[in-house]
Order: C-alpha cells, then sequence, then structure tokens
C-alpha cells in the first residue's frame, strides 16, 4: 500500500469526512432571497476592504509630494482601524445568517474533496 493510498484511507476513516460522505449538504439556501439585513451587512464587509488600501495608497502619495510622512504614519493606522470597525459592524449587521451561508457552502465543500479522496474498502 503506497504512503498516499494510506493517507486516503486514514482521511476517509475520519468522522467529518464520514459524515459529509453519509450527509451530502443541499445548496438550497443559496437559491433563497437574502434578507435585506444580510445584503446591507456582506456590502459593509465588502466597503471595507474597498476602502482602506486605496485610502491608504492615496495617503501615502499625499504624504510623499507635502513632504509630510506623519500623514502617513498617523493616518494609516487609523484608516485601517476604521475599516476594520466597518467590517465589523457588517458581521454584526449580518448576524447569524451569515453563519448559516458559510456552515452550508463548507459542508458542500467537505463533501466534493471527500468523493474525490474516498478511498473504496475491498
Amino acid at each position: 500500500m503506497t504512503v498516499i493510498r494510506h493517507f486516503r484511507l486514514w482521511l476517509t476513516q475520519a468522522r467529518p469526512i464520514k459524515r459529509a460522505l453519509a450527509e451530502p449538504a443541499d445548496l438550497d439556501i443559496f437559491r433563497e432571497k437574502p434578507s435585506a439585513r444580510f445584503i446591507l451587512g456582506m456590502g459593509l464587509v465588502g466597503f471595507s476592504y474597498l476602502m482602506a488600501w486605496p485610502f491608504i495608497s492615496v495617503l501615502g502619495i499625499v504624504a510623499f509630494f507635502l513632504s509630510w510622512p506623519a500623514l502617513f504614519l498617523i493616518g494609516s493606522p487609523l484608516a485601517y482601524g476604521l475599516s476594520h470597525l466597518i467590517f465589523l459592524a457588517g458581521l454584526a449587521i449580518a448576524g447569524k445568517d451569515s453563519l448559516r451561508y458559510i456552515h452550508t457552502f463548507n459542508r458542500w465543500l467537505l463533501y466534493r474533496i471527500a468523493l474525490r479522496i474516498a478511498v473504496q474498502e475491498k
């Protein structure tokens, strides 16, 4: 028995893999229309990603041209902190709906991986 086959057999015997193969996840939750609260929360999360780094880059450019490094040294952590607060607010607004989507997607992903690594017992 090769090492890879032995490793695949060991993974197939793991409880989460057995459960994923026994109970495949359905993705029907993604066909439902998400709540407005969830959309707003995920919108804030996306905005936090889009806001921080461009703003920090602009601060760096402006600080360079004005020869004022304190603008960058103080403004960048503040911008990053504000972005983090917006991210946390988005997660709080999205609530448990976001966890439901994550849980369903992860169960489906584990099922797909388990199908690929599953070793048929003789």
